[in-house]
């Protein structure tokens, strides 16, 4: 019943007394790809269905991909403390947990709550499977409850919030404060029940007015509209920790409110939702301009020898997912060998808490997967022709879902770079050539070159 349950912790899960289901049903008729952050791949429709398979067979994850797709699922449950999620048990958002406790989700109870083998029916999707959206469309659906008891409700209501969400925490002699942020660019809500509130104009199933919330089984349409300008794509937590963290993201979250101060005893039930914005990386035509670069570091105690090295690019701009060819020319006239001539990937970047000089920052950085060669004896000049994946296997981020370049967001800022990097021996100071890249998910002036999650009509 969607992907948006809570997911069994560390605590005893207990089910909330009165409450047979409650979820956010989104409308995915007019879908044309999800994504499935736990086997990290498209989900497309088959013959006018939605086919969710492979999950009988997950192989065990390794400690980085645990971290991964827990942060994917904090992405969309983020909450406020001492509030239910709903059906599956009575659960607690606790983020004052170790990383390391957080990382414990990943259980087999855990990959139990987080798949839902073999479904075809669209309703029924997996809890790690996200609709992707773009701005100016229109997300519809219903909230779905059943009761078997009274509840003593002030409302229920779904919000549609998106934008990018920071926090970094300061620790001080006694203890520690969170510095927070908030850069929405959209936040709209919809009461669907209200204490006293007269519904009888809505002709779907939900309960009349009266002072408390009836038993029964009722739904509430909804639906929310993204807004076209002001609008950045989403973005997964990039750095391994939810104590401090920076992302950009969308969810739908639905709320039977008692009305307590912090929302205490509150019940509530979420759904992700994952933003695409069109980054074009030929919008600049220097982009697709070929590039050369060199970088020469002079050797020896007298200066009397040299490390040159010479990479050349057909571009400078890329997508999502697409190969970067490089050619690498070096010419060592040192006294000494050279260990290796290394290429990478660097995505790095910040968040921060505000624009205020006094604002909080955190950097974060992400190597891809290196390409090596060598070692390379003094007086030898040789050339590598290199293709350069965007593979970051060794890192906590799933490379289908990196960040453009352009994110236009005020709370976090990512950057990429190519290095390439001649090592030598201890004591001896290596030869590094850094070349900015510009990443997009589109290039218009090579309409068959598209990122992962915006190729949407070709095979998965």
């Amino acid at each position: 019943m969607g992907n948006n349950f809570a997911l069994p912790t560390d605590k005893k899960e207990e089910s909330i007394d009165g409450i047979d289901y409650y979820y956010i049903d989104v409308d995915l008729s007019d879908r044309t790809v999800l994504y499935d952050y736990l086997l990290q791949k498209k989900v497309r429709k088959e013959n006018g269905k939605w086919k969710f398979e492979g999950y009988s067979n997950i192989r065990e994850k390794n400690s980085k991909e645990v971290a991964q797709i827990s942060l994917m699922y904090h992405f969309i449950n983020h909450g406020r403390w001492l509030e239910k999620k709903g059906p599956k048990g009575d659960v607690e958002s606790n983020e004052d947990a170790d990383d390391e406790k957080e990382y414990g989700l990943m259980k087999k109870s855990f990959f139990q709550e987080l798949t839902n083998t073999g479904s075809d029916d669209q309703s029924d999707i997996p809890y790690c499977v996200l609709p992707v959206y773009y701005p100016g469309e229109t997300v519809r659906g219903k909230l779905r409850l059943k009761t078997t008891k009274p509840f003593d409700l002030e409302n229920i209501n779904v919000a549609f919030t998106g934008g990018a969400f920071t926090r970094y925490r300061i620790h001080t002699g006694r203890g520690y404060y969170d510095s927070v942020a908030e850069d929405k660019y959209v936040d709209s809500k919809m009461v669907l029940w209200n204490k006293g509130g007269n519904f009888s104009d809505i002709k779907s199933k939900n309960p009349s007015a009266g002072d408390s919330f009836r038993p029964g089984e009722y739904e509430w349409p909804f639906e929310f509209h993204i807004p076209l300008d002001g609008t950045f794509s989403s973005v997964p937590c990039l750095n391994p920790c939810k104590v401090n963290y920076g992302y950009a993201g969308c969810r739908i979250k639905a709320t039977m409110d008692k009305g307590n101060l912090f929302s205490r005893g509150s019940m509530i039930s979420c759904f992700g939702v994952w933003i695409e914005k069109e980054s074009d990386v030929a919008a600049n035509l220097e982009n697709l301009n070929p590039v050369l670069d060199k970088k020469y570091q002079q050797t020896g105690l007298f200066n009397d020898g040299f490390i040159q090295l010479v990479v050349k690019l057909p571009k400078s701009g890329y997508v999502i997912g697409e190969d970067i060819p490089l050619n690498v020319e070096v010419d060592n006239r040192s006294s000494g060998p050279i260990e290796c001539i290394e290429a990478m990937l660097v995505l790095s970047g910040k968040y921060n808490t505000g624009a205020s000089k006094f604002s909080c920052t955190k950097s974060f950085k992400h190597c891809s997967d290196r390409l090596t060669s060598g070692p390379i004896s003094s007086g030898e000049s040789p050339v590598f022709d290199w293709t350069l994946r965007m593979v970051f296997s060794n890192t906590e981020i799933d490379e289908h879902l990196l960040p453009t370049s352009d994110l236009a967001c005020s709370l976090l800022k990512v950057k990429y770079n190519l290095y390439v990097t001649a090592k030598r021996a201890k004591l001896h100071k290596d030869v590094v050539l850094k070349i900015p890249i510009e990443i997009g998910n589109v290039n218009s002036k090579e309409m068959k070159t598209f990122s992962y999650l915006h190729d949407l009509n070709s095979e998965p």
